[in-house]
């Protein structure tokens, strides 16, 4: 099993980078805006708004977060969430207004970095995934834990939220699935299928009776469960380690980006991989996708590429 020096070591700075000139660091989170006419783009180099499709710089965001992984704006748009921290530090977030950019709140919940996090529906509570091994519900108005999921044997990577407000799921470096009830703080069940660290998690949109989620994990696997009946769908098998997903807005197809600078399109249907585009720079980070504005993808050495119906 890959413990967590390592892992984040391998993840962050395990690239190979030329002797005349400083790699710049990996884009760790990319979002976009609500009317996707701009990106918001997170790494070590801090976060920058930019136009689309131009991807002109418009603006650039003071946060304390010395990692930026994770970047969600809530249900209703107004409100901007910046989540990471210091590694063997701690784990932070910052609340900003939409489209102001003004500061809410800068709030330390963990002892070490956050590595996602995932709002509700009602944009009233958030979760945070932490290398400390524990998810945080926080109250998006004070931006104070209200209960703490513990279960997780080393860190967690990746969170998300069913639609319910009431049935929460994460994964992370111990290889498992873990579903929680939200209000009570207990969990649900746990998975073992994957065989390696499960990096991150996607709710599929929609409102079908059971809801789905995919993960993708350094197996090379992406999975689809049904987590409120603990049900394993099916499995596709992928070239490369799955770092990152995302689904389309309208459920029919997820998006994966892998260590070998690839983009994997998955038919959510036949739940069955139909196609890449490669990026050709590296790892792939972080993904985001829009109806209006096609895929974006953070990469390493500081790219970001875009891509729309594009053939391979």
């Amino acid at each position: 099993m890959i413990r967590l020096s390592m892992f984040i070591a391998v993840l962050m700075f395990g690239l190979v980078s030329s002797p005349l000139r400083a790699a710049e660091p990996p884009v760790t989170a990319v979002c976009f805006s609500p009317d996707q006419k701009q990106l918001i783009v997170g790494s070590q180099a801090g976060v920058q708004v930019l136009d689309r499709p131009s991807r002109k710089l418009s603006r650039r965001l003071e946060t304390k977060l010395r990692h930026v992984h994770a970047i969600a704006f809530n249900a209703k748009g107004d409100r901007l969430l910046l989540a990471g921290g210091a590694p063997a530090e701690r784990g932070a977030v910052q609340l900003l207004t939409w489209p102001q950019c003004k500061p809410v709140y800068h709030a330390t919940l963990h002892h070490d970095l956050i590595h996602d996090v995932a709002w509700n529906t009602k944009g009233t509570q958030f979760l945070t995934a932490s290398a400390d091994h524990t998810v945080h519900v926080i109250d998006a108005k004070t931006g104070k834990p209200v209960r703490t999921f513990t279960g997780h044997s080393e860190a967690v990577l990746a969170v998300g939220l069913l639609n319910d407000g009431k049935t929460a799921v994460s994964v992370g470096v111990d290889q498992v699935l873990h579903v929680w009830d939200v209000s009570e703080g207990k969990p649900i069940r746990r998975r073992h299928n994957h065989t390696d660290t499960i990096t991150c998690v996607a709710l599929k949109p929609g409102d079908a009776p059971l809801p789905m989620i995919a993960t993708g994990s350094l197996d090379r696997t992406v999975r689809f469960w049904q987590p409120t009946i603990g049900r394993l769908v099916k499995f596709v098998r992928l070239p490369s380690a799955v770092l990152c997903l995302t689904w389309s807005s309208d459920g029919h197809t997820l998006f994966v980006g892998c260590r070998d600078g690839g983009l994997y399109e998955i038919d959510a249907q036949r739940l069955k991989h139909s196609r890449k585009v490669l990026v050709k720079n590296g790892w792939i980070y972080s993904v985001d996708a829009g109806e209006l504005a096609g895929v974006v993808v953070g990469a390493s050495n500081g790219v970001i590429k875009s891509w729309r119906n594009a053939k391979p």
